[in-house]
């Protein structure tokens, strides 16, 4: 199993699971209180074209409002 755990700047902490390789990223929202909530279930292949659209994005400085919302360039 794989796990990245990112704390979040409102308190909560978010957790990506990954049970084997190349199977489905599984979102989980923890709040302070230890409450947790299942988010989203990604597919490794769509979680692989975020990476590589957040690459691009930031290698070319293109304005993205989610990603880069001050970015140079406009598409």
């Amino acid at each position: 199993m794989n796990r990245l755990t990112c704390q979040t700047n409102n308190g909560e902490m978010l957790v990506l699971t990954q049970f084997t390789d190349d199977a489905p990223v599984h979102v989980n929202k923890w709040s302070e209180n230890g409450d947790a909530e299942h988010t989203v279930t990604i597919p490794s292949e769509d979680l692989l074209m975020l990476i590589n659209l957040y690459k691009y994005v930031k290698e070319y400085n293109i304005k993205n409002d989610f990603i880069n919302p001050n970015g140079k360039v406009v598409e």
